[in-house]
């Protein structure tokens, strides 16, 4: 629901950010649209900011109290208490190249921990300072269903030591290594949605998200998050056979890959191909399969009502190396009504990364690596669009 951000750390979000607008391709945020001003309900603002505000108050009482207890075997004793500047909300797309994206409202606070009170053996030390920028984000999941949630999660960014360091070592290693590593797993356990998880709001379900940022002189608490149940669209056609959209995956076909002097990845692949439709997945299996190979896909097509007006039509492909982590390439496609929104057989080419080596320069340099894209696999889709869809009602 909020994030938090440090004045020397940026925030990975805003990284992210900073990178979609210098060209690097995400599919479009196709979701949650605005609340409609006629039914528009609304989150306080104040409840998530002193949720965090609060989570963070236990993760430090609990590190305060890791740090009494270790004193007999540390000869450390110290304090460590915070403040926290919260920036504006934003309303923002997520960034996702290889899943739909959705709109999200991203918070962002710069928490300052004050570490005072700092002795070793008895004696007296200055007191230091620890950064850290806490993200939180919140979202309408499965908000294109009649289920969907706002959720909340949140990244914590890597605290960090202020001020010149310790001349005496074993100090200057409990604070800037210790106590910072304390610090954030207490925080992880006390705040909603850190840790890898996922915390569900509990109220009414939406389908829309929008957002009221308040003002900075009540630090945002005055402000909301607005959310509306989804609109309801009845679709009426001169056919019945004509209120269904459908796209079915017919095959896939492997590229020739070669890069840095041999075939990417390897001459035979197993891979899992993940196809997105709007927001609907479909997986399979393809074992064994070489350059060259192609192959035909017996899989579900995905159904859906047929889109009109500023509706789209996002095709996101997505072939997954069974590797150690799961090596990722992904592509994607974008129609809208001026393209009949894609009506008709499609083609999707997923490519493959390799970098180039650094060589010797000339000059005595060495030079920079580059990325490389190469086209891999070719996957032939058939969309097939309703051509007489006009919609009227909520």
């Amino acid at each position: 629901m909020h994030l938090i951000q440090t004045s020397r750390i940026p925030s990975i979000a805003v990284l992210i950010l900073t990178i979609a607008t210098i060209g690097f391709a995400q599919p479009p945020a196709q979701g949650p649209p605005p609340p409609r001003p006629n039914d528009v309900r609304d989150l306080a603002m104040s409840i998530i900011i002193n949720s965090v505000l609060i989570g963070i108050q236990q993760g430090v009482d609990s590190a305060n109290a890791h740090i009494a207890r270790d004193a007999h075997s540390t000869n450390i004793t110290a304090h460590v208490s915070f403040s926290a500047n919260v920036t504006q909300p934003n309303l923002l797309p997520t960034q996702n190249i290889s899943t739909p994206n959705q709109n999200q409202i991203w918070n962002s606070f710069i928490v300052t921990y004050d570490v005072t009170d700092i002795r070793y053996h008895g004696v007296p030390y200055f007191d230091r300072q620890i950064g850290q920028t806490i993200d939180v984000f919140t979202r309408c999941d499965a908000w294109f269903t009649t289920h969907g949630a706002l959720t909340t999660t949140t990244s914590l960014q890597p605290a960090y030591l202020d001020g010149p360091s310790f001349s005496e070592e074993a100090l200057n290693f409990f604070i800037a290594n210790t106590l910072t590593g304390l610090v954030d797993s207490k925080l992880r356990g006390s705040l909603p949605g850190a840790g890898g998880r996922i915390d569900t709001i509990s109220i009414v379900p939406c389908g829309c998200l929008g957002l009221d940022p308040g003002s900075q002189a009540n630090n945002y608490k005055d402000g909301a998050i607005l959310f509306s149940l989804p609109p309801r669209k009845t679709v009426v056609t001169t056919n019945p056979a004509f209120n269904q959209a459908s796209v079915t995956l017919q095959r896939i076909r492997r590229l020739q890959a070669r890069g840095n002097g041999g075939i990417l990845y390897f001459p035979s692949e197993d891979i899992r191909l993940d196809v997105y439709v709007n927001q609907t997945l479909r997986s399979v299996e393809v074992d064994g399969i070489k350059e060259g190979d192609d192959r035909a896909l017996n899989v579900q097509p995905v159904t859906f009502p047929g889109p009109s007006g500023n509706d789209m039509v996002v095709l996101i492909g997505n072939t997954v190396q069974h590797l150690e982590g799961d090596q990722t390439d992904s592509d994607f496609l974008v129609f809208n009504k001026a393209q009949n929104f894609g009506n008709g057989i499609q083609k999707l080419i997923i490519r493959k990364v390799y970098w180039t080596q650094p060589q010797q320069l000339p000059g005595g340099g060495i030079s920079k690596p580059f990325k490389n894209y190469v086209d891999a696999y070719e996957l032939t889709f058939l969309v097939s669009i309703p051509q007489q869809v006009f919609e009227t009602g909520r």
